[in-house]
């Protein structure tokens, strides 16, 4: 029920002046690589994608702001974050990477706390990413689309030549891919992502400032 409601929200968006303009570096965790049966490893292989980094450059629009203190804030973005680690076992070490792109919708809740430019936030928001991963030679390339809760702070505070700036801290957490029930253990790498698909980064962490425009 959540991607065609966020997905009828967009010509209210498209439609609404100002904006706020924000950007965000964030720091994106995947989860480990479950054990298998791998070609060239004795016995059970793991690993991990590890933390990787990168952004998150989007546009938010006031959709409803019934008092001073609460705000109820639509969300379109443009996001991409990758990471890279490895598989190990046997002796033997196997480079992998993974990375996610692709745009967004969200909806939020700002709570302001009266004369000190603080605010709580929550915010649902649907991905539409291109989920890649590879290690060595295998890879998978599908295209998904996730939940994902987002919690966090906002204080607002004077910048140059009187412009507003905000600044940003969120946690984030995504629904994990959906996974084949467990079967036999896969000969090699294509085989295994074949079956299980990447992994997929379930969280992240985010920094930032958000700018009104135009102002």
């Amino acid at each position: 029920m959540l991607r065609p409601a966020l997905i009828l929200l967009l010509p209210t968006l498209l439609g609404a002046q100002p904006w706020e303009v924000q950007a965000e570096g964030v720091r994106a965790e995947a989860p480990r690589l479950e054990g298998a049966s791998l070609r060239g490893f004795e016995g059970s292989a793991g690993g991990s994608f590890q933390t990787g980094d990168g952004f998150v450059v989007s546009l938010n629009r006031r959709l409803w702001i019934p008092g001073p203190t609460f705000r109820l804030v639509g969300h379109l973005e443009w996001a991409r974050w990758s990471t890279r680690g490895q598989i190990s076992g046997g002796g033997a070490q196997v480079p992998t990477c993974l990375r996610q792109e692709g745009p967004g919708l969200g909806l939020g809740a700002q709570f302001w706390l009266p004369f000190t430019g603080l605010a709580a936030e929550a915010a649902v928001l649907q991905r539409f990413h291109r989920e890649r991963a590879s290690a060595g030679a295998a890879s998978w390339d599908p295209f998904r689309s996730r939940p994902w809760v987002r919690g966090g702070l906002r204080w607002r505070t004077p910048g140059p030549r009187g412009l507003p700036l905000t600044l940003l801290f969120s946690y984030q957490a995504g629904r994990a891919p959906s996974r084949p029930p467990p079967g036999p253990a896969p000969a090699d790498l294509p085989a295994y992502f074949a079956a299980q698909g990447p992994p997929g980064f379930t969280r992240l962490w985010s920094f930032g400032l958000a700018v009104p425009w135009p102002k």
